[in-house]
C-alpha cells in the first residue's frame, strides 16, 4: 500500500516511517507532512492508499481534511496520545488508531485491518468520528459491527442494549433489533449520560425512549415506539423509579 504520514510532531513522524520501513513490508511511505495546509496541497493532487494522520490534526481548523477523505485517501490510521476522550471516540465510530508510544505490533495489526477494508465502511466510520469529537465530549452514534455488514445507531434511536455472552443486541427505534459480535463490556463507557440506566452487566435502558405508561404489575416496560419488553421486577421498579 501506498501511504502517507501527517503529523506535526517530528519525533512522530521519524518513529511511524522506521518502524513502517521495518516491519511492515507492504505499506510504502511516498510523503511525509507536516502540517494541515500540506496535507491540502499534498491530497488536492495526489491519492494515497493510506494515511497515518494525527487525531488532533484531524480535528483541527473544523476538521479542514475531511472533504479530502472520499477523493484522496482509501484509509486511515489515526495517531493519538493516550487521552481516554478520543480513545472512546475513536472505538465508538470504529475506526483504526494506533497510540504513543508506538507499538509494532499494533502497527501491524492497523496496516492489515486497511488493507481488507471496505471503503464505504471506512467513510462511514469518519462520519461517525466526526460527530462523535464535538465539544459535549459526549458520544452520539456508534458503528455497530455484525459480521456482515458495519451500521451506524444513533444513541438517541437506542430502546436498551443486552448482554448476550459473546456477544449484544441493540433494540432501536429506526433499526429495530441489531446484533454485534463486540460483548456487552465493550459498550458499557459509551454510554455515560444520565439518561442511560444500566443494570450490571446485563442490560441498558434508554430513558428518554421509555413509556411513562409501563406496567409495573405486568413486569413490563413500554417504550415509545410501542414495543415493550418484560423485565423482571427488580428492573421494572428501577426504570420506573427514575422516570418520577
Amino acid at each position: 500500500m501506498d501511504a502517507i504520514i501527517i503529523d506535526k510532531d517530528e519525533e512522530l513522524r521519524k518513529t511511524l516511517f522506521f518502524r513502517i520501513e521495518a516491519h511492515c513490508p507492504d505499506v510504502k511511505i511516498r510523503k511525509i507532512i507536516s502540517s494541515l495546509e500540506e496535507a491540502k496541497n499534498y491530497l488536492n493532487q495526489t491519492k494515497t492508499q493510506l494515511a497515518f494522520l494525527n487525531i488532533f490534526l484531524f480535528r483541527e481548523n473544523d476538521f479542514e481534511l475531511y472533504p479530502y477523505l472520499k477523493k484522496s485517501i482509501q484509509s486511515i490510521i489515526f495517531t493519538s496520545i493516550d487521552d481516554t476522550y478520543f480513545i472512546r471516540a475513536m472505538k465508538a465510530s470504529a475506526v483504526n488508531y494506533i497510540l504513543k508510544p508506538i507499538l509494532v505490533e499494533d502497527l501491524q495489526n492497523c496496516t492489515k485491518l486497511c488493507a481488507d477494508q471496505n471503503h464505504e465502511n471506512f467513510l462511514n466510520s469518519i462520519m461517525v468520528l466526526r460527530e462523535n469529537l464535538d465539544d459535549e465530549m459526549e458520544i452520539q452514534k456508534l458503528i455497530i459491527n455484525s459480521g456482515v455488514e458495519n451500521k451506524v445507531l444513533s444513541l438517541n434511536d437506542i430502546l436498551f442494549v443486552q448482554n448476550l455472552g459473546s456477544n449484544t443486541a441493540f433494540q432501536s427505534i429506526k433499526s429495530g433489533k441489531l446484533f454485534s459480535e463486540s460483548n456487552f463490556k465493550y459498550y458499557t463507557e459509551f454510554f455515560t449520560s444520565a439518561h442511560f440506566l444500566q443494570f450490571e452487566n446485563s442490560l441498558i435502558v434508554n430513558l428518554k425512549n421509555v413509556n411513562l405508561n409501563s406496567d409495573l404489575k405486568g413486569n413490563k416496560v413500554r417504550f415509545i415506539d410501542g414495543s415493550e419488553l418484560p423485565f423482571e421486577d427488580s428492573i421494572v421498579n428501577a426504570v420506573i423509579s427514575q422516570l418520577k
